[in-house]
């Protein structure tokens, strides 16, 4: 009587069928253990240690084996292999077909080469071949990539015959690994070119288009008052919230209006349909950043809402703010990632220059929600923005009343003194110089 169990070792690839039988007769073999390996010769294959107990003068051992209902079996004379400190006879077959099912048989045989009684045919069928192998040799075993063992590619899985599934470069393994999907090709990320694959100066950035180390062009969007934003569902922009409980007490705003969702529903993967749409053009390819100067109204170091979500054209929206040290001021903030500590920007990806859609959507909004007043993208990670190389940036983009705006012009007597006020324009100049070398 035969009774099995598969145990299988993920990190090495080997799998045990365990094999108990009553003690044969006399001259018999009583099959111990098979034990499953991948092989390292043969990424399609296998190799099986079949395992015995001795036969008291037995002259050597002849192995059996044949492939699924076929009648024709293979033998061969393997001799008389040592016995183990455990007290079993163990011999290795090596690359053994994934698929097929394999049959086994093991008989001792004499002297005079007669052949004793042959033991009970023990059988590897694909499931346990399949935790052991890796056809396709992309670090997978075909049991992760053929999920149900049923020998075919289903929907949602992948190929275990093909180490790209879809065809875009990278293998199976390494999008798993990387987190991208291996059913769905997308070009990888064009490589820096060789002029300017080490890092660029101070105030330069690596133009992907060009090649070159070039003067990192920013782009500057003051959110509630640009011309092309498009609103939708519960994102609005006003001077406070309904509530009136999110007033700056210390009226530092960017702009005279901010940028938030009238909501008191969270919405923390999006898809709530509130949200702000920008154009904006990148004057040029590269790896691109991005800041907001943000409000969070909420009690400092709680959990109340600090983060909204942006995201560029179809791509995957990313957490913006979400800083729990800067509650109740405002400040530029970034990768949502970092929830305490320096701020850092958030990192958009390698975008092309020219047009895309900005998408600003609500994430958190209670009890009260985050405010926005002042966006900048830069292809420069080195650099942070601050209030003064904003105002100078924005410019005439600020109305007259908002709170950072630039000073009015002066009076009709005082032309000639504006006009030659080399210590103002020195000013703005040094604090803007100052900005992009940070």
């Amino acid at each position: 009587m035969l009774a099995g169990a598969l145990l299988g070792a993920r990190r090495r690839r080997t799998a045990r069928v365990l094999v108990v039988r009553e003690c044969p007769a006399k001259a018999a073999v009583a099959v111990a253990a098979i034990l499953l390996i991948g092989s390292p010769t043969r990424v399609s294959a296998y190799d099986a240690i079949l395992g015995w107990e001795p036969v008291a003068g037995a002259a050597g051992y002849q192995i059996e084996l044949r492939y699924d209902s076929s009648a024709t079996s293979t033998s061969s004379d393997i001799g008389t292999p040592a016995t183990a400190s455990d007290g079993v006879v163990r011999a290795a077959i090596r690359s053994l077909p994934v698929g097929p099912t394999v049959h086994f048989t093991v008989a001792a045989y004499d002297a005079g080469g007669t052949l004793g009684t042959t033991s009970a045919s023990l059988s590897i069928a694909y499931p346990a071949q399949a935790t052991v192998s890796d056809s396709d040799g992309d670090g997978l075993t075909d049991a992760e990539e053929d999920v149900n063992l049923n020998g075919v590619r289903d929907p949602g899985e992948t190929d275990s015959k093909n180490a790209d599934t879809d065809g875009d470069g990278v293998s199976d393994r390494d999008e798993i690994m990387a987190g991208t999907d291996p059913l769905s090709a997308a070009p990888p990320p064009p490589p820096p070119s060789p002029s300017c694959a080490s890092a660029c100066g101070a105030g330069t950035v690596c133009d992907t288009d060009s090649g070159a180390c070039v003067k990192d062009s920013r782009v500057w969007l003051v959110p509630a008052s640009e011309s092309s934003a498009v609103w939708r569902g519960a994102m609005t922009r006003d001077s406070a919230y309904a509530g009136g409980l999110d007033l700056d007490p210390n009226a530092d705003a960017l702009a005279s209006q901010q940028v938030f969702a009238v909501s008191t529903r969270n919405a923390a993967n999006g898809g709530s349909g509130d949200e702000v749409r920008y154009s904006i053009t990148l004057p040029g390819a590269g790896d691109w950043y991005l800041w907001g100067r943000f409000y969070f109204p909420g009690e400092p170091g709680s959990n109340d809402a600090n983060s909204l979500l942006v995201r560029v054209d179809a791509g995957t929206p990313r957490k913006l703010g979400n800083n729990k040290d800067f509650f109740q001021t405002w400040h530029w903030d970034g990768d949502g990632a970092v929830e305490s500590g320096a701020v850092v920007p958030l990192s958009l990806g390698r975008l092309s220059g020219g047009t895309h859609e900005l998408v600003v959507e609500k994430r958190e909004v209670s009890p009260i929600p985050p405010r926005l007043d002042g966006l900048v993208l830069t292809r420069d990670s080195r650099w942070t923005p601050r209030d003064g190389a904003a105002t100078s940036a924005l410019g005439s983009r600020l109305s007259p009343g908002d709170p950072l705006s630039p000073a009015p012009p002066a009076s009709t007597t005082t032309t000639t003194s504006t006009t030659t006020s080399t210590a103002t324009t020195s000013s703005t100049t040094t604090s803007t110089t100052t900005s992009t070398s940070t």
